[in-house]
């Protein structure tokens, strides 16, 4: 034991920042872009249901697994919530992510996450984040591309990224929606996803490495 030092150990996620693999694709194709989002309106799901608001979502806090699966990191900014009545009034979270009612200072809910997680939909599906400013994000302001995406993924991220927090979907709503349920099951019964495979193949190279090398 170590009277002076505290010590965490924590899980290696292979494939690293989610970031750097949507910069490198630009943007996924469909059947990947709903196995990502799906995976983190779960994770969202999860902690609401646990009394917890993450509140700083972005590309750069997710992390992939070599089989595909997320996980969120920097949970620093993470508060419980009642998910009953309660509010919470700090200001955090990252700009061009953060939910208007953070940013005018406003008492603010669960659905405060659901507008980050339309943002960071946004960027997974269209390529890009939405706002390019505060000054639009607080507008309202931002084009959909046209001709890319069957028509059930606009009025969905509309959705989440609607100014008025009482009108953002829940969880539940999202994952319910015909469109995304199969892939809920999908996920639930452990489906890896194959984009990932260069990953794995070198997280197995590390693994044998690190062995050979213990061997010696």
């Amino acid at each position: 034991t170590d009277v002076k030092f505290l010590y965490m150990v924590l899980e290696y996620i292979v494939g690293g920042e989610f970031f750097t693999h949507l910069r490198k694709a630009g943007r996924f194709d469909h059947q990947a872009s709903k196995f990502f989002a799906t995976q983190i309106i779960l994770v969202f799901e999860y902690m609401h249901t646990s009394d917890f608001i993450y509140r700083d979502l972005k590309p750069e806090n997710i992390f992939v697994t070599s089989d595909g699966v997320i996980k969120l990191g920097d949970v620093g900014l993470a508060k419980v919530c009642d998910v009953s009545n309660q509010t919470i009034n700090s200001y955090c979270g990252t700009p061009l992510c953060m939910a208007p009612e953070i940013h005018d200072e406003e008492p603010y809910k669960l659905s405060a996450d659901l507008f980050s997680a339309g943002a960071v939909g946004f960027r997974i599906f269209y390529g890009r984040l939405p706002f390019t400013s505060v000054a639009k994000l607080l507008r309202g302001a931002y084009v959909i591309p046209a001709n890319t995406y069957p028509p059930w993924v606009e009025p969905l991220i509309r959705g989440m990224l609607s100014p008025d927090p009482e009108d953002r979907p829940s969880c539940m709503d999202i994952l319910k929606m015909p469109e995304l349920a199969p892939v809920v099951v999908e996920i639930s019964q452990g489906k890896q996803f194959g984009h990932f495979s260069n990953v794995k193949a070198k997280a197995d190279a590390q693994q044998r490495a690190m062995r050979d090398h213990i061997e010696e």
